[in-house]
């Protein structure tokens, strides 16, 4: 039933006739309100893309995919909620929740994939949840909202992390180096935080190297550029990349797809898919000094970079003539200094670079 015009509301009368359903996709439509929903045998509850006001109502323990993200529920999570032994699908996004994220989070069964709470009025502490070292996660979405306190470290115990977006939220810590362990991780967004001090290495063979998506902007990161990282980026190397996991990037379901905002050419874009060859770094909006590393030129397969407002000094290097697929490149507002180098201004190669942004340079 997804993506009609059916409006209104589903009423008590309306839900008892469907009690036997254990699939229902009403996505996409103009509902207003569900007063209860009685279905025993609910696997799948897909009713994103509503008008929905209300608190949540929690569905029965069947459920496999409760989606509700693009609604205007309100009220706390009940905690409930998390004892659910059979989710692995769980989006609450773009709503109006509010209050904290409870400590049970950690009940969830280790089948739960996918944690998208993002885009509402959560605050307090992220949870220490899965402590255990039980975690199956493959996407954590928990980006703009008012949560404080430290970054969670049970994180490195979800070897099958993909995604990690917490940006927009008041986190202070320092980077969590130890994320680089995780073999599949391809977008992590730290971005608009209060996350600070050096990017410090750590003593772990190529970390990273899975990385399309790295948004550390708007934070309070100090010293220099860290080269260890950059050599580690093998995805963003090959400009035959092709995405081998398909065209865009989501599960095997199609419940939902990952969204990430990204700062291309000034300007906020929203993806709301994610195009698997898409790559970009963004380190802007903080503290970093030094030079830019050459190493940046190996990155043949970059789209994006933006290193702006910063304190880098030294020249552009030579080596980014080699990134032959760069769209968006942004200097500004550092130290830099000489010439611009004769690449960005040959007809064929700035067909392809865009023109680079360098203003309030020394």
């Amino acid at each position: 039933l997804s993506n009609n015009r059916i409006r209104g509301r589903i009423s008590k009368s309306d839900s008892q006739r469907w009690k036997s359903l254990t699939y229902l996709d009403i996505s996409n439509n103009f509902l207003t309100q569900i007063e209860q929903h009685p279905w025993k045998n609910i696997t799948v509850l897909n009713l994103q893309n509503n008008t929905i006001q209300g608190t949540i109502l929690v569905p029965p323990p069947s459920t496999r995919a409760f989606l509700f993200s693009n609604n205007k529920l309100f009220g706390q999570i009940p905690p409930s909620i998390y004892s659910l032994s059979s989710l692995e699908y769980i989006s609450l996004s773009h709503n109006n929740l509010s209050g904290t994220i409870p400590p049970c989070l950690g009940n969830f069964s280790t089948q739960l994939t996918i944690l998208h709470l993002n885009n509402n009025y959560l605050q307090g502490r992220i949870p220490d949840a899965f402590a255990n070292g039980s975690c199956d996660l493959r996407s954590l979405g928990l980006n703009s909202n008012k949560l404080r306190g430290s970054f969670p470290r049970y994180l490195a115990d979800c070897t099958g992390l993909e995604v990690v977006n917490v940006g927009n939220n008041m986190i202070g810590d320092t980077f969590p180096s130890w994320l680089g362990s995780l073999p599949g991780l391809k977008i992590l967004v730290l971005r608009s935080n209060r996350f600070y001090g050096p990017l410090c290495e750590v003593n772990i063979m190529l970390p990273f190297e899975a990385l399309r998506i790295i948004d550390l902007s708007h934070n309070e990161f100090t010293g220099f550029l860290p080269r260890w990282i950059f050599v580690s980026l093998e995805t963003m190397k090959n400009v035959d990349e092709k995405g081998s996991d398909g065209l865009y990037m989501q599960g095997e379901e199609d419940y939902y797809q990952d969204s990430v905002t990204v700062t291309v050419k000034g300007r906020d874009l929203v993806l709301k898919r994610i195009i698997t060859i898409f790559t970009t770094i963004d380190l802007s909006s903080n503290q970093f000094q030094g030079e830019i590393p050459q190493v940046l030129g190996d990155f043949k397969s970059l789209i994006v970079l933006n290193l702006s407002h910063n304190g880098l000094t030294g020249s552009i290097p030579v080596s980014f003539a080699n990134m032959i697929v760069l769209e968006s490149l942004d200097l500004s507002s550092n130290k830099l200094h000489g010439r611009i180098p004769e690449q960005f201004v040959d007809a064929e190669i700035c067909s392809s670079f865009a023109r680079p942004d360098l203003y309030t340079n020394a």
